[in-house]
C-alpha cells in the first residue's frame, strides 16, 4: 500500500509539473525521420484492476476492426507487466487517442497454464495475424529463456500452441525475450514472418537478434547478434521492432541511454548501421526513459506506445508524428518493366514520393489505391507535388490516370523548369474538356472527364507537347507555357477549384508514343538438367521492344518429352509469347549423373578438460568418381558431459544434400596440474625488510612450467631484525601448494659480484619466454632472486635460426642480466601439412611462427604506417599455425603512432577453410587477437578488405580528466574497419589484446589496469584486464573496441597490513573498483560481510549486475533497497535461493559456507570449469558443513579458491571483508 501511495504522489507531482512548466516537445534527432509530439499518457497501473506489480510495460496496439467481427473497440491494446507474476492483459478503445478501457478478465494468459507450463511470470507480449492459419499469432515470454506462441481467433480467448524458441536455439545466451514478429520477406531467406528479439549473453550484454519462418511456428536463428550497442546507446538494447521508411529497412530499439534508437539493417537485414536517436526521452515528461515503442498507422497518421519511465514503475504513454514534418513512406515498390524509368507510380502510398501543399480548406487524402485532391476556394491552392522533382532535359513523356469528381472544377496538372512549363488542364463533365491553359486554351478536346482516362503528354526535344487520351491522338503542337523554378504539382491553384482523384502517374524519357513500340527480340534462356532428370523451365521470359524497353513476359513452352533428356548433350525447346510471332528459345543441356558422395574424411580433434572441441566447419567429402570436394558441416550438439573428464568420443554432422555423415573424433586430455612450486631465495640486510619476488615458478605433472602470482604471507620486522634465516610461504593462484622463499639476513649489506645468466629457447617466428628473476650472487657466496625488466626483443632476432642475447636492468646494481636465446626450426618450417587431416586443438597460444610483414609509411600522413598482408604472407601464416591461430606481425621498430593492417576478405575465407580460429595482429607493443568468424561477419558478403588499426592516442588529445587519472600511463585506440568503415563492436568472442606494460620499482601487478574510455571521457573499468607476469604484457578481453587506457591505480588503506595474506587481493580489487573502504583510508578487514555486500561484490565483479534483472521476490527486500538489483540478478542466475520463510536475509551477516555456495553457483551460472587438486585434504570440520554446501566448498578447496585455517574450515562463521576479497579475486584470477 506504501508503495501505491508514493507512487501516485510521483505521478501527481510529474502532472503537476508538466501543467505548470512543461511544454511536450517533439523529440528526433535524425534529419528525414518522423518526429513524435507527446500526446499524453496511455494507462497508469495504479488506475488498473489487475495490477500485481504497480508496473507495466510493452504495449502492442491492433486494429481489431481488420480481422475480428464485432470487437469491444476498434483497438485492441496488449500490455503486461514484467515482474512475477505477469500477465498478458487488453484495454480497448474506438481511437488511438483512447479513452482505453480494461477489459474486466485480465490476464487473458498467465504464468501458469496447465499442462503446458508453470513458470514465475510471462510478458511481452506481441501479436500478428497468420495468413496461412487464419488467426492470429500472440508471441511472449515466460520465462526470460523462453519466447512461447498462444493462437486467437478473437484477441481474448487463447490456445496454448508451442515453445517459439529459447535459448538453446543460439550460441552464450541466457535470455530470450520481447519477441515482435513482422511479415517480411528477407530476399535471401525465402521467408514469410521475421522475428526481432533481445538475447542476453552470458557475459550480460544485451543485443538484438534475428530468426525467421514460414509459418511463424518453426523459427531458424541467426547465431550472432543483428545489431550490438555502440558507446552513445549503453550497454543494453531490447524491445526491437522493425521501422521500414523511405523504401529502407530499420530496426528501433531502446537502449541503457533511455532513448529510442535506430539503425538500418538493409533488405538482407544484413546491414548494422547506427543511426543514431529517432526518439529522446524527455527527463520531465518520460522521466528519462522511453523504451518498447510500438508504431501504429491510423490512415496517415503515425502513432508511437511506448513504456514511459523506470521499468519497474513504468506506464504506457503515446506520441503522434508531427504532422509537418516528415511524410510517412513504406518501402518504394520497384519499377515495372517498360519505358517509364524516371518513375511509375500506382498511387497507394502517395507519400513514397509525393507531398501536399494544403492551403485554406483543401484538402490531400489516400483513398484506396488513388489519392484524392479538393480545393474548395478560390482564394487558396492545393496541391499534389513531386518530392524532390529534378526536371528531364530534351524529350519526355508523362502520363496521368485521372477522373474529374465535382462541377465547376478546373484540375491542373503542371510540369515546370527553368527550360519549360506544360500544362494540363480538364473540367468537369460528360462534356468536359481536356485544354492545355486555364483560360483562353489554344488546344482543346471534348470528352467525358468524369471517368478515368489515360492522359499521355508527350514532350519534344523543342518543349512543343501533344495529348494522347487513352492512346489517341487528341491535340498536338502546343507551346510551352513560359519557365520558372522546378515543380510538377496536381490540384488547384488560388483561382479555380479542383477535385480531382488520380489513380496513376508515370513519367519516362524520349517520345513514347502509344501503340508504336513492338518486340523486337525474345531473350533466349539457359538451363541445365542431368541424364533422366526432365528440365525446370522458366515460366517468363525476357522480350525487348522497339523503342529499346524491357519487359519479362509468360511463355508456352512446347511438349518436352523424356527422350530429349535421355542422355547427355544439348538441345533446344522452342515457346510460344503472347504478342509476337518470335519464338522463345530454351537451350538445354544434359550432364551426366553427378557423382555421390560415398564418405567424408574424419576429422581429428583435440581439446582439453572442461573445453568445448573446436569443430572444423569444413569436411572432405570423397565421391564414387573418386574425386574430393569440401563441404560446410553442422555439427550435432556436444555436451558438456562428453569433454569433461579426460579420454575421447565421436562427434556427427550433417552436410546438405546428402544422408552420409561426417565424423570428428574428439580426444580429451587432461588438464595439467601443478606439483610443486620451485622455492626462491632472498637476501637482504637486517632491519631492511626482505623484497619478495611477485611471481614463482609452477611446475607441472607434464613436466612444464609457468610463472604464477604470489601473495606472500605476512613478514614481522622481528624476523629481519638479526642476523640469520627464516621462511616466508606464499598462496600462488591455482594451487593449495604454498611457494617458499629462504630469506637469509646479514649483519652488513652484501654487494652483488655478478647476475648467473639464463638460458632460453624458442623456434623460429615465436618470441622467447624471458624469466621476470634472475639469480644475484653476492660477495659473501650467497644468492637472491631479483626482478629483471628486459630490453625490447624485435622480431627479427627470432625470425630465422640461431642464437641472441638478450639484456636486461634488475634493481640495486648496475650489473646487467643476460639471457642466452636459442632459436631452433619451427616444427613445421619446410613441411607441408597434411590437408587431409585437421589436428585442430584448442588453446588460446598466440600461434606459431610470426610472419613479419613490411610496413609502408603513408606520404600524407608519416605518423601513419600501413600494411597490406599479400596472400603469400598468410600461406606462410597458415603454415606456421599453432591451436587453430596465425600470427601477423609488424616489428616494434617500423611502427608509428597509427598502424593500419590490411587484409583482403578473400584471405579470411582461406584461414578458415584452412581450419584456422583466430588470428593474431602484432602491432609493435600491441597485440590483437580477433576470432575469424568475427571478422567474417564483420565481412558480410560484398566486403573487400578488413583493416586492423591500431593508434597511440597522444596525451594532449585526452581530456583533461582523464589525463589526471592515469598519469603516465597510455591510451591505444584499436579499431575494425570493413572497407574504410569502422565498426566498433565485435561478436560475443571479443577480441583478445595484449599491450607491454614495464612495472616501475615499487609497482604492484595486481594495480596495474585497464579502462576503456568512453566517448564523453569517462573511464570504465575492465575487470579482466590484468598484468602477465611471465608476458610482461596487460592482458584483456572485449567486444568493444575503442580507446583503452593502461595506467597504474595506487589505491591502498592504511589498515590493511594486519592482513597482508589479503592484501594484495584487496588492492587489486579496490582498483577495479569492485571493492570499496569504509574511507578513503580504512577498509576495516576484519568486519564481518553482509550477505547482500557478498553477493553485490559478486554481480559487480563478473559484470551480473546489469539493469534488466529479473523480479526479486524475497519478502525482506524492497525494491528501494541499494542491493535490490545484484539480488534479483543473483536469484534469475541461480546463485541465491533465500530461505525457507521467502526471505533472503540481506543484513545478516554471510556464514564461510554460504560464500563458498554463492561463490561456486557463480561458476556454474558463468559455465565455467576450474582445474582441481584431486590430492587435497579434507577438512577436519568436514561433518560440520551443512549438506546444501559440502558439493561448493569440497570444489572451491580443489581448486585452490578456500583454504581454512589449521585444517578446519569453519563453516558457521562470519565471513570478514578481508576474505571475501582473497575469495573473489582468486575466482577472478581462476577464470582468466
Amino acid at each position: 500500500m506504501l508503495k501505491r501511495v508514493i507512487a501516485s504522489l510521483i505521478c501527481f507531482i510529474m502532472v503537476l509539473s508538466i501543467v505548470v512548466v512543461v511544454k511536450p516537445k517533439s523529440a528526433s534527432a535524425l534529419a528525414g525521420f518522423p518526429i513524435f509530439k507527446y500526446q499524453g499518457q496511455v494507462l497508469n497501473p495504479l488506475d488498473l484492476k489487475y495490477n500485481p506489480t504497480d508496473e507495466i510495460i510493452f504495449p502492442q496496439v491492433v486494429k481489431a476492426t481488420d480481422h475480428i467481427a464485432n470487437p469491444l473497440g476498434t483497438y485492441y491494446l496488449y500490455y503486461a507487466p514484467h515482474d512475477a507474476p505477469g500477465g498478458i492483459n487488453l484495454a480497448y478503445s474506438d481511437s488511438l487517442n483512447g479513452p482505453w478501457t480494461e477489459y474486466e478478465a485480465n490476464p487473458l494468459i498467465s504464468n501458469v497454464w496447465s499442462p503446458n507450463y508453470s513458470v514465475s511470470h510471462v510478458s511481452s507480449p506481441y501479436m500478428i495475424w497468420n495468413d496461412a492459419a487464419q488467426k492470429f499469432y500472440m508471441y511472449y515470454h515466460g520465462e526470460n529463456t523462453t519466447t512461447r506462441i498462444a493462437s486467437t481467433l478473437d484477441g481474448i480467448n487463447f490456445t496454448y500452441e508451442q515453445k517459439a524458441l529459447g535459448t538453446s536455439d543460439f550460441v552464450g545466451l541466457m535470455e530470450t525475450s520481447y519477441a515482435k514478429v513482422f511479415k517480411y520477406t528477407i530476399p535471401s531467406k525465402n521467408n514469410t514472418y521475421i522475428m526481432l528479439l533481445m538475447g542476453n549473453t552470458t557475459a550480460n550484454k544485451r543485443n538484438i537478434y534475428l530468426a525467421w519462418s514460414n509459418d511463424g511456428l518453426s523459427w531458424t536463428t541467426q547465431k550472432n547478434p543483428l545489431i550490438t550497442s555502440n558507446a552513445s546507446e549503453g550497454t543494453n538494447l531490447s524491445g526491437p521492432t522493425y521501422f521500414p521508411w523511405n523504401g529502407k529497412h530499420y530496426v528501433a530499439y531502446h537502449a541503457s541511454s533511455g532513448n529510442v534508437h535506430i539503425t538500418e539493417v538493409g533488405a538482407n537485414f544484413d546491414l548494422e548501421n547506427h543511426l543514431g536517436i529517432l526518439h529522446d526521452s524527455d527527463d520531465v515528461i518520460d522521466r528519462g526513459r522511453t523504451a518498447s515503442a510500438n508504431f501504429v498507422y491510423d490512415g496517415e497518421d503515425l502513432y508511437m506506445f511506448y513504456e514511459q519511465g523506470d521499468r519497474l514503475g513504468g506506464v504506457l504513454a503515446y506520441a503522434k508524428m508531427d504532422p509537418n514534418a516528415v511524410e510517412p513512406i513504406d518501402e518504394i515498390p520497384p519499377l515495372p518493366p517498360g519505358p517509364f524509368k524516371y518513375f511509375n507510380d500506382d498511387m497507394n502510398k502517395y507519400s513514397r514520393g509525393w507531398s501536399k501543399l494544403v492551403n485554406g480548406p483543401g484538402s490531400v487524402t489516400q483513398d484506396s489505391g488513388n489519392v484524392k485532391i479538393i480545393d474548395s476556394s478560390t482564394g487558396f491552392s492545393t496541391y499534389l507535388l513531386k518530392t524532390d522533382f529534378s526536371p528531364m532535359v530534351g524529350a519526355f513523356t508523362v502520363e496521368y490516370r485521372a477522373k474529374v469528381n465535382t462541377a465547376n472544377t478546373l484540375n491542373e496538372f503542371t510540369i515546370r523548369s527553368g527550360n519549360y512549363q506544360i500544362g494540363l488542364y480538364l473540367k468537369h463533365g460528360t462534356q468536359g474538356t481536356a485544354q492545355n491553359k486555364a483560360s483562353s486554351p489554344s488546344k482543346t478536346t471534348t470528352l467525358d472527364t468524369t471517368v478515368y482516362h489515360d492522359y499521355r503528354v508527350i514532350v519534344h526535344a523543342n518543349y512543343t507537347y501533344d495529348l494522347y487520351i487513352d492512346g489517341q491522338l487528341a491535340w498536338a503542337g502546343a507551346a510551352s507555357l513560359g519557365t520558372g523554378g522546378n515543380v510538377m504539382k496536381i490540384g488547384g491553384d488560388t483561382t479555380p477549384i479542383a477535385d480531382i482523384t488520380l489513380d496513376h502517374v508515370k513519367m519516362g524519357s524520349g517520345e513514347i508514343i502509344p501503340g508504336t513500340a513492338m518486340i523486337n527480340a525474345v531473350s533466349p534462356v539457359d538451363v541445365n538438367t542431368y541424364v533422366n532428370v526432365a528440365p525446370t523451365l522458366p515460366s517468363t521470359v525476357s522480350v525487348t521492344y522497339s523503342d529499346e524497353s524491357v519487359e519479362t513476359l509468360p511463355v508456352a513452352w512446347d511438349t518436352l518429352t523424356p527422350d530429349q533428356y535421355a542422355a547427355e548433350g544439348t538441345f533446344t525447346l522452342q515457346g510460344t509469347v503472347a504478342g509476337t510471332a518470335l519464338r522463345a528459345e530454351a537451350h538445354i543441356t544434359v550432364g551426366a549423373t553427378p557423382a555421390a558422395i560415398v564418405s567424408f574424411e574424419p576429422k581429428l580433434v583435440t581439446t582439453a578438460v572442461g573445453s568445448a572441441p573446436v569443430l572444423p566447419t569444413h569436411v572432405t567429402a570423397l565421391y564414387d568418381n573418386q574425386s574430393q570436394k569440401s563441404h560446410p558441416v553442422i555439427w550435432d550438439t556436444v555436451a558438456p558431459s562428453q569433454y569433461a573428464q579426460a579420454g575421447s568420443f565421436v562427434v556427427y554432422g550433417s552436410v546438405e544434400g546428402t544422408d552420409v555423415r561426417a565424423e570428428a573424433q574428439v580426444t580429451v586430455n587432461p588438464n595439467p596440474v601443478i606439483v610443486s612450486i620451485n622455492p626462491v631465495g632472498v637476501l637482504t640486510t637486517k632491519g631492511i625488510p626482505p623484497e619478495l619476488p611477485s611471481v614463482v615458478t609452477a611446475v607441472y605433472d607434464d613436466q612444464s612450467t609457468s610463472s604464477q602470482s604470489v601473495t606472500w604471507d605476512l613478514v614481522d620486522a622481528s624476523q629481519y631484525a638479526a642476523a640469520g634465516s627464516f621462511v616466508v610461504n606464499g598462496d600462488v593462484a591455482g594451487t593449495s601448494i604454498r611457494a617458499v622463499a629462504n630469506i637469509t639476513v646479514t649483519e652488513t649489506p652484501a654487494v652483488i659480484l655478478s647476475i648467473e645468466p639464463v638460458a632460453v629457447s624458442t623456434t623460429t617466428g615465436v618470441a622467447p619466454i624471458l624469466p621476470t628473476v634472475v639469480t644475484a650472487v653476492y660477495d659473501n657466496q650467497l644468492t637472491s632472486q631479483l626482478q629483471v625488466v628486459w630490453d625490447t626483443i624485435t622480431p627479427t632476432l627470432y625470425g630465422q635460426v640461431g642464437g641472441f642475447v638478450v639484456h636486461g636492468s634488475v634493481s640495486g646494481t648496475t650489473l646487467q642480466a643476460t639471457a642466452n636465446v636459442t632459436v631452433t626450426a619451427s616444427p613445421n618450417n619446410g613441411e607441408n601439412p597434411d590437408d587431409s587431416t585437421d589436428d585442430t586443438s584448442n588453446g588460446s597460444g598466440s600461434g606459431g611462427g610470426v610472419i613479419s610483414v613490411p610496413v609502408k609509411e603513408e606520404p600524407k600522413d608519416p605518423n601513419t604506417s600501413t600494411v597490406t598482408i599479400q596472400d603469400l604472407d598468410m600461406a606462410k601464416a597458415i603454415e606456421g599455425a599453432t591451436n587453430g591461430t596465425i600470427s601477423l606481425g609488424v616489428p616494434a621498430e617500423s611502427t608509428t603512432k597509427k598502424l593500419v593492417i590490411q587484409v583482403p576478405v578473400a584471405l579470411l575465407d582461406k584461414a578458415d577453410a584452412n581450419q584456422v580460429k583466430q588470428i593474431a595482429f602484432q602491432a609493435g607493443a600491441s597485440k590483437v587477437i580477433l576470432p575469424i568468424q568475427a571478422l567474417k561477419q564483420q565481412a558480410g558478403t560484398d566486403a573487400k578488405n578488413i583493416q586492423v588499426v591500431v593508434t597511440n592516442v597522444e596525451q594532449g588529445a585526452l581530456s583533461e580528466q582523464v589525463r589526471a587519472s592515469i598519469g603516465s600511463g597510455s591510451v591505444f585506440d584499436f579499431d575494425l574497419q570493413v572497407d574504410g568503415k569502422s565498426t566498433k563492436n565485435l561478436s560475443a568472442e571479443g577480441a583478445r589484446i595484449a599491450i607491454n606494460y614495464t612495472l616501475k620499482p615499487g609497482e604492484s601487478p595486481e594495480k596495474v589496469i585497464v579502462s576503456y574510455v568512453s566517448a564523453s571521457g569517462k573511464l570504465e573499468v575492465l575487470v579482466n584486464g590484468a598484468y602477465n607476469a611471465a608476458t610482461g604484457q596487460v592482458e584483456f578481453t572485449t567486444a568493444q573496441l575503442g580507446n583503452y587506457a593502461l595506467f597504474y591505480k595506487d589505491v591502498t588503506f592504511q589498515d590493511i597490513s594486519e592482513v597482508s595474506w589479503a592484501q594484495a587481493s584487496i588492492d587489486a580489487l579496490a582498483a577495479r573498483e569492485i571493492i570499496r573502504g569504509r574511507s578513503e583510508a580504512s577498509f576495516v578487514p576484519n568486519n564481518p560481510v553482509t550477505r547482500a555486500e557478498f553477493v553485490t561484490l559478486l554481480m559487480r565483479a563478473f559484470g551480473l549486475d546489469g539493469e534488466q534483472a529479473a523480479s526479486n521476490a524475497f519478502s525482506d527486500i524492497d525494491q528501494e533497497d541499494w542491493y535490490y538489483s545484484s539480488t534479483a540478478a543473483a536469484k534469475q542466475l541461480g546463485i541465491v535461493s533465500g530461505r525457507e520463510d521467502g526471505s533472503f536475509g540481506a543484513e545478516d551477516e554471510i556464514s564461510r559456507q554460504d560464500m563458498a555456495v554463492m561463490a561456486y553457483r557463480t561458476l556454474l551460472a558463468l559455465n565455467a570449469s576450474l582445474q582441481t587438486n584431486a590430492g587435497s585434504k579434507v577438512f577436519d570440520d568436514s561433518a560440520d558443513i551443512s549438506d546444501y554446501a559440502a558439493e561448493a566448498v569440497s570444489a572451491m578447496q580443489k581448486a585452490g579458491i578456500i583454504e581454512g585455517s589449521d585444517g578446519s574450515f569453519m563453516p558457521s562463521d562470519s565471513t570478514t571483508r578481508a576474505q571475501a576479497a582473497v575469495i573473489i579475486y582468486r575466482l577472478l584470477n581462476a577464470l582468466k
